[in-house]
């Protein structure tokens, strides 16, 4: 058995007078779905009982009010009830406006449940589309129904065929109206709204293709003019759109702290590479951060901060991101009444020197020293504009330190 998570998987029966119970008694029985998932059902015990008998199959049963209170024991159906219907009514292959009833709500309790969190997914039976019209419904089918009631803005189907996802920009219409409603607009938004889907579920970089509408793709206008006049249009927009990722990144830092955070922490973008021509839309991009401070705490937070600011920014543009950190510079910190501290200000006393203490936000060797344990501290030598092409060094000021350096070596 896996030991992977197994998703929690609603069933709902479908049309009771379909064949909808019988494929359910079917899936329920099967011990590869079991490993798979954590199924349950929505529908009517009487129904599946009688599709069962049918079927020349026993089934014990746990009726359930909650997914939390399924059992998910191969051999027992969890089933969740909508309501006391009048199951006797129901006619094989006939068709019902109690059985389209039924139907409409097991679909909107598999809803609930999923809106409601504890559901990872919902398997469905099929309808019959003329069931439900009787009683009102005005979407033509499952997709619809599910899109309208959850308030998405667009909804997908798609056939996984082992390594190859096909998915249709019509549905549920007559074949002359899917001809006129593959336009370009409509072509180009199911594209866009693939891509982003794919991304979700991990496939980083989809190779999308578009099929012709007539045959030989109409042959340059010789059998139909739909792939000149929509199609290839609607795949040329698609590739200007790419996913940009020079704009995903600027996104990202765009809401990154960058710069002086506070006394002790600092943050800088140093290094910026992706793309190759000015035609050709980036798909990757690299750039690297760097974190300074004298506090865990804070190195820590600023790379949570880093991290949430390319999660917002790939999620919006349906991209993909991969982070990498490392500490190159262990913290130093020394207490006040440090021995070295004091001996350091002690040894520029003898020099008539100042000790002007305080906390910087670089990284040297001091801090590569102090993840070895070794205590040190660091003497300014007379740089001037560190790190700018105007960047010296006074040297009088490094004739001050070296002297410092002797008397603290016990050479004077």
């Amino acid at each position: 058995m896996s030991t992977q998570y197994k998703p929690v998987t609603a069933i709902t029966m479908g049309d009771p007078a379909g064949i909808g119970p019988e494929i359910v008694v079917g899936t329920m029985l099967s011990e590869e779905i079991h490993d798979c998932c954590r199924p349950f059902v929505i529908g009517s015990i009487a129904i599946m009982d009688r599709a069962a008998k049918v079927l020349g199959k026993e089934l014990k049963y746990n009726k359930i009010e909650d997914p939390s209170e399924a059992k998910y024991e191969f051999g027992t159906v969890d089933i969740i009830e909508t309501g006391d219907y009048d199951t006797d009514s129901i006619e094989w292959g006939k068709v019902q406006a109690l059985a389209g009833q039924m139907a409409v709500d097991w679909i909107m309790k598999s809803i609930e449940l999923g809106e409601a969190g504890k559901i990872d997914a919902v398997s469905t039976a099929p309808i019959h589309k003329g069931a439900i019209k009787l009683i009102g419904v005005k979407e033509p089918g499952h997709t619809e129904i599910y899109q309208n009631v959850t308030h998405s803005p667009y909804a997908l189907t798609m056939f996984s065929c082992h390594k190859l996802r096909v998915f249709f920009v019509s549905r549920h219409m007559s074949l002359v109206d899917a001809c006129h409603y593959a336009t370009k607009d409509v072509i180009l938004e199911d594209v866009i709204n693939i891509d982003k889907e794919l991304r979700k579920v991990g496939i980083e970089n989809p190779l999308i293709a578009v099929a012709g509408l007539n045959p030989h793709n109409g042959d340059n206008g010789l059998f139909g003019r739909e792939e000149i006049d929509e199609i290839e249009p609607a795949v040329k927009a698609a590739q200007e759109k790419g996913i940009n990722a020079i704009v995903v990144a600027s996104k990202a830092i765009s809401k990154m702290h960058i710069g002086r955070i506070d006394y002790e922490t600092t943050s800088n973008i140093g290094h910026i590479e992706g793309g190759s021509a000015t035609n050709i839309v980036t798909d990757e991009v690299t750039f690297t951060a760097e974190i300074r401070s004298h506090s865990m705490e804070k190195l820590a937070a600023e790379v949570t901060h880093m991290e949430q600011c390319c999660k917002e920014a790939v999620e919006e543009m349906g991209a993909c991101y991969e982070m990498k950190h490392e500490m190159a510079y262990p913290v130093l910190s020394l207490e006040e009444d440090c021995e070295l501290i004091q001996d350091t200000v002690n040894a520029m006393a003898e020099e008539r020197i100042t000790a002007n203490k305080m906390i910087i936000g670089g990284g040297s060797d001091a801090n590569v020293l102090a993840g070895h344990g070794y205590k040190s501290v660091i003497l300014g030598c007379g740089m001037i504009n560190v790190h700018t092409v105007e960047e010296a060094l006074d040297t009088e000021e490094t004739w001050k330190v070296t002297k410092v350096l002797r008397r603290l070596m016990g050479a004077e």
